[in-house]
C-alpha cells in the first residue's frame, strides 16, 4: 500500500510534512520527528507524494519538476485519477531509473523552471 504523505507549504515556504498512519494524521517539521497532528490554517498548501523515487533516491511529489537523461523538464501534475509528467506524450513508466526531481513549483526559482518545461 502506498505510503500517504503530502508536503506542506505556506507563503512560497515548506514548513514539513503531514502522513496518514494507523488512521491518524502525524506531522513533522524535519521529515523525521513526528507528532500526532496536522498543520493547521487556511493558507497552508498541500502536495501529495505520489508513492515513488527518483533515479537518486529523492521522493517525488505533485508539483515537482523533473527533469529526463536527455535533459527534458517536465512537472509531475494529477490528471485523470494519476500522477503523471505535465507531456501528454509521456508516463512515469519506464523513466524512474532514468529521471531526477530539479525543484518544485512552489520555490523561488521556479518560474525559471517552469518557462523551461513549456
Amino acid at each position: 500500500m502506498r505510503k500517504i504523505k503530502f508536503r506542506v507549504v505556506v507563503s512560497g515556504t515548506m514548513v514539513g510534512y503531514e502522513s496518514l498512519r494507523d488512521g491518524s494524521w502525524y506531522k513533522s517539521e524535519n521529515g523525521f520527528d513526528w507528532v500526532r497532528g496536522t498543520f493547521g490554517g487556511k493558507h497552508y498548501v498541500r502536495y501529495q507524494y505520489i508513492g515513488l523515487k527518483d533515479k537518486n533516491g529523492v521522493e517525488i511529489y505533485d508539483g515537482d519538476v523533473c527533469r529526463d537523461r536527455p535533459g527534458n523538464k517536465f512537472r509531475i501534475i494529477y490528471y485523470e485519477y494519476q500522477f503523471q509528467p505535465d507531456r501528454s506524450f509521456m508516463t512515469l513508466n519506464g523513466l524512474l531509473k532514468d529521471i531526477e526531481v530539479i525543484g518544485n513549483i512552489y520555490e523561488y526559482e521556479t518560474p525559471e523552471l517552469l518557462k523551461e518545461t513549456k
